[in-house]
């Protein structure tokens, strides 16, 4: 049997302190050419 527990603990006030948002954005891995946003997306 195998179990896989992987967690990430996230500060509760990401989304709502730019501060702590733009910081965790910044820390993406590039090395495959991921970018991290955050943006919105219309309703279809």
């Amino acid at each position: 049997m195998i179990i896989d527990i992987h967690m990430h603990p996230l500060p509760e006030d990401l989304f709502t302190n730019e501060k702590i948002l733009d910081g965790s954005l910044s820390t993406a891995p590039r090395g495959f050419g991921e970018i991290a946003s955050l943006g919105t997306v219309d309703p279809v």
